[in-house]
């Protein structure tokens, strides 16, 4: 179980990729969080799931934020709600194709979900050069060097983390 005893927020997590995201990483055994608009659908959605649904407007910092006060500490989060302005490509307008890049990676999506998540966990800033979520990397060569005195066990495991 790849998830076992993690903690997984899913925003957006009531339908579509959102569900079945949720679904998959249930059955690795993460204890998973599902956040979405108030209503049926999201209480629907946590109850065949099996897993702890918070309404969540992605619209709102202030949402999000006592999204992630409530969650605490969170391993994974993945973001699949935005607030899309969708039509023929040809036809939409660039201020509904900036709405929706806006509300995809910025509003709800991963620099603002990232953030108010360490935040509420009080965690240190995200390394932007982090490989893997692995934090400070060593110098190539010495990672070279490292990696070569590791069995072939090893190397394969460690790689699988990266994918």
């Amino acid at each position: 179980m790849l998830l076992k005893n993690k903690k997984v927020v899913v925003v957006g997590g009531s339908s579509g990729i959102g569900y079945a995201t949720a679904e998959l990483a249930k059955s690795e055994g993460a204890t998973v969080t599902i956040a979405s608009r108030p209503g049926e659908r999201l209480q629907g959605a946590a109850q065949r799931l099996g897993v702890r649904a918070i309404e969540a407007d992605v619209t709102s910092d202030a949402s999000i934020e006592a999204l992630f006060r409530t969650c605490g500490r969170v391993d994974h989060v993945v973001v699949t709600a935005a607030q899309l302005k969708s039509g023929p490509f040809r036809e939409l307008s660039m201020a509904d194709a900036r709405a929706t890049m806006e509300s995809k990676f910025w509003a709800p999506g991963g620099w603002r979900a990232a953030q108010t998540s360490r935040r509420a966990a009080r965690l240190p800033s995200f390394p932007a050069s982090s490989a893997c979520g692995r934090g400070r990397q060593r110098p190539s060569s010495a990672r070279r060097t490292a990696r070569s005195k590791r069995s072939p066990a090893a190397l394969r495991s460690s790689s699988r983390r990266c994918a």
